[in-house]
């Protein structure tokens, strides 16, 4: 594989990756490009000018690696990559209407393009097993089986992911339901990975869950993280 100094944390005012290929040569750029699995990237980073700029890509499948006389054809051998640019592209549906899209899917590059843009290979250590993932984990401050409705808004919920959005279902004894939304955090609350109900819960549908305590009310609360698991937050008689 190729190598280059693993104490810079940031290529920003360093070396561009276009230097880093060079220092490794071509053909040690190749066989990096032919180790690429699915899921992995590529990523470059040019400086020059006091500007800076920078891409990255998702490798969609395995490389196609063609071999010549016992070395790799760089022309020949390519991957395929998912990325997205800020420019959309104009194209055109089965129906011949022009419509724009931003995303590239199982774009095709050369190992030789890829060496020309200045693209470095990469993995994640959680691949390799060297940094395991973490579990997601989910918490309310609620502590019993049910709550009445100033507990249940005033309590917060907290996650070591990023929240992608939480849903309410409040249903009878019979399980029909008497109220059922999602909220969708805003960037602050993303990031904080904490979520008040006071602000999750509306003002028109905390009226409701007030009408409904005591009268046999459930409440399924839900939480979808960013890793895509869904794990029930809460579930509980809503108690007057």
């Amino acid at each position: 594989p190729y190598t280059y100094d693993a104490s810079i944390e940031s290529f920003q005012n360093q070396k561009s990756t276009a230097q880093i290929i060079l220092e490794n040569g071509n053909d040690v750029m190749f066989a990096s490009y032919a180790a690429l699995h699915k899921a992995d990237g590529v990523v470059n980073y040019i400086t020059g000018s006091g500007d800076s700029a920078g891409h990255v890509m998702m490798v969609a499948e395995e490389p196609t690696v063609v071999q010549n006389g016992g070395v790799i054809d760089a022309r020949q051998s390519f991957v395929k990559v998912h990325h997205q640019f800020s420019t959309p592209l104009t194209r055109k549906d089965s129906e011949q209407k022009t419509y724009h899209c931003e995303g590239r899917v199982d774009e095709v590059f050369t190992f030789e393009k890829l060496v020309q843009q200045g693209y470095l290979p990469f993995t994640f250590a959680e691949f390799l097993g060297t940094d395991p993932v973490e579990p997601g984990d989910v918490s309310i401050s609620l502590s019993s089986e049910s709550a009445t409705p100033d507990a249940l808004i005033g309590a917060v919920v907290r996650t070591n992911y990023l929240i992608s959005d939480l849903s309410f279902d409040v249903t009878d004894t019979a399980g029909k339901s008497l109220l059922s939304f999602v909220f969708l955090p805003d960037h602050n609350q993303i990031r904080s990975k904490t979520i008040a109900l006071s602000e999750a819960i509306a003002l028109h549908n905390q009226r409701k869950v007030r009408d409904l305590a005591g009268k046999d009310a459930n409440v399924c609360i839900k939480a979808r993280l960013s890793t895509g698991e869904i794990f029930e937050v809460f579930r509980g008689a809503l108690t007057a």
